[in-house]
């Protein structure tokens, strides 16, 4: 790796690479580090939970800790919605979960033909094999899947087009995966596409996924975008910001009626990760959970990110239509993008050197702050971005 992408270290919401640039991240690490890094809270917890032991993971077991965090994360949502939880040890690997967790649904209801999931055009749910197949964007899938019939991807904006693949494939449709917010160029969900998956999951019996790992913890300015669907998902996944960085960790929020159908059968789902869970991972978690309901009184699942205020007034002084740039996203996560001579990735470069990291695309870069920036780091964060883009689509 080049010296001037090598991190030497990281403090607030700045990163010092190797070639001695420091620069302010406006990508929070990558979109997982919301409440700046070494985050005091988070950090102490952490080093506390040294001091009671090195693992405690669960394995076929589970800890103090591991149970805080579940019953927490149950409780921000209405009472009932979800009644079990998953821990894993990344956004991938979870998502590889539930594409198992929604087959044996299937089969405790008693419907063992081949099951296929669906998820959206353009999409990105993680590099392990199933969450690949999950991908819409081109991961290389077709030199990797041993089964990619079984993964079916549907058009992000057109509900018409989704309705007909989804009553296709009828009741041969396992679960739906949907980002709230894509990742890839922060495209809202479109509601009527939404309406046509809970129309469909009537009809057809499937699950229904909402991938919160990039948009959870309220990078789209509320805790999580699916809490404010006018339907709740069957499972929910969580990573990125569960533990502001510090661990590899993610959770997987079960509906009751899922967990109910296992239970009533005395079930068991067979999925074990050896560090997932662990005792210094719940600590972390439990320490964001503190951070977000004492710093920006976020108790509930579908609580407002005060901090949206910020990022709109500094889109407000970086937006130039002049410039030919489109600006799209919510809350905290946004993409602009430019014409097909805008070269996303020279100017990531380019205002890296300036002092500030962005997450730069080929045609496009990604702006997903941390949420602890202070008015002067948004001021100067803002003219440094307006004064580089102005220069390049003056260069052309």
């Amino acid at each position: 790796m080049q010296p001037r992408w090598t991190v030497e270290s990281e403090s607030g919401c700045t990163v010092r690479f190797a070639d001695g640039v420091s620069a302010l991240d406006l990508n929070s690490g990558l979109w997982n580090v919301p409440l700046g890094y070494r985050n005091a809270r988070v950090g102490e917890a952490v080093m506390a939970a040294m001091t009671v032991g090195s693992y405690g993971g669960v394995f076929r077991r589970s800890s103090v800790a591991a149970e805080e965090v579940a019953e927490r994360l149950v409780h921000l949502w209405p009472r009932g919605t979800y009644g079990k939880v998953l821990f894993a040890t990344s956004g991938s690997a979870a998502n590889d979960a539930v594409i198992k967790l929604s087959r044996l649904h299937r089969r405790r209801l008693g419907r063992s033909d081949r099951p296929v999931v669906v998820s959206f055009e353009g999409s990105y749910h993680g590099q392990t094999l199933g969450a690949m197949g999950l991908s819409g964007e081109d991961l290389l899938q077709g030199e990797m899947l041993t089964a990619p019939h079984e993964f079916v991807k549907v058009p992000v904006d057109d509900s018409d087009r989704v309705r007909q693949i989804l009553d296709s494939h009828g009741t041969r449709i396992s679960a739906v995966f949907i980002e709230p917010l894509q990742g890839t160029g922060t495209r809202p969900m479109d509601d009527a596409v939404l309406q046509e998956i809970f129309e469909a999951r009537r009809r057809h019996g499937f699950l229904v996924i909402a991938d919160e790992v990039a948009t959870g913890f309220g990078r789209t300015g509320v805790m999580f975008r699916s809490a404010r669907w006018r339907e709740s998902a069957d499972l929910v996944v969580l990573s990125k910001a569960l533990t502001n960085g510090t661990q590899a960790a993610s959770a997987i929020l079960v509906g009751s009626e899922v967990a109910d159908v296992f239970a009533a059968q005395g079930a068991i789902f067979p999925h074990g990760e050896t560090q997932a869970g662990s005792l210094w991972a719940c600590a972390a978690m439990n320490a964001v959970l503190d951070e977000f309901e004492e710093r920006f009184g976020m108790v509930t699942a579908d609580a407002q990110l005060p901090e949206t205020r910020s990022m709109e007034q500094f889109l407000d002084k970086v937006s130039a239509p002049s410039m030919g740039l489109q600006v799209r996203g919510e809350g905290m996560f946004y993409t602009i993008t430019g014409t097909e001579d805008f070269d996303g990735l020279a100017v990531g470069e380019r205002l890296r050197s300036a002092g500030l990291v962005v997450h730069a695309g080929l045609h496009s870069i990604q702006l997903a702050p941390p949420f602890v920036l202070s008015h002067q780091q948004w001021a100067d964060a803002a003219e440094t971005l307006k004064e580089e883009l102005h220069r390049v689509c003056a260069d052309g």
